[in-house]
C-alpha cells in the first residue's frame, strides 16, 4: 500500500529539506541541497511564473543570516501573472526595480 501525503504534509518536508536538511538526514552535501533548491524553484516558476537563473552557493556556510545562504536568482518573465502581485514580489523588492521601471515606461 502506499503512503497517502497531504499538501500540508508536503510542504512540511520541502520547507525542512530547504531550512534544516541535517534534521531528516537528507542531502547531505552542498551539491545535493542547491540542486534540490534550484529544483523547488524550477517547480514554483513552472507553475506561478518567472525565470530561474541557477542558485549561488553560501558565502559563509552555516551562516544563519541572508548573505550567508544560498541564494535562487529569479527573473521576471511574461509568464507572471504582473510585476507587483507574483509569488516572488514580497522578497527582493529591489531585486526587479529596473524591470518595473521599464514596465511602467511602456506603458
Amino acid at each position: 500500500m502506499s503512503k497517502q501525503i497531504l499538501p500540508a504534509h508536503l510542504a512540511a518536508i520541502v520547507s525542512t529539506l530547504l531550512t534544516d536538511p541535517q534534521a531528516l538526514g537528507e542531502l547531505d552535501s552542498e551539491d545535493t541541497f542547491l540542486r534540490f533548491f534550484e529544483a523547488i524553484g524550477q517547480v514554483v516558476a513552472d507553475h506561478c511564473g518567472g525565470t530561474i537563473n541557477g542558485v549561488s552557493p553560501a558565502l559563509c556556510p552555516g551562516s544563519v543570516e541572508a548573505d550567508g545562504q544560498p541564494m535562487l536568482s529569479v527573473s521576471p518573465s511574461e509568464s507572471l501573472p504582473s510585476m507587483t502581485e507574483n509569488v516572488w514580489a514580497p522578497y527582493d523588492p529591489e531585486g526587479w526595480a529596473d524591470a518595473r521601471t521599464s514596465e511602467s515606461d511602456a506603458q
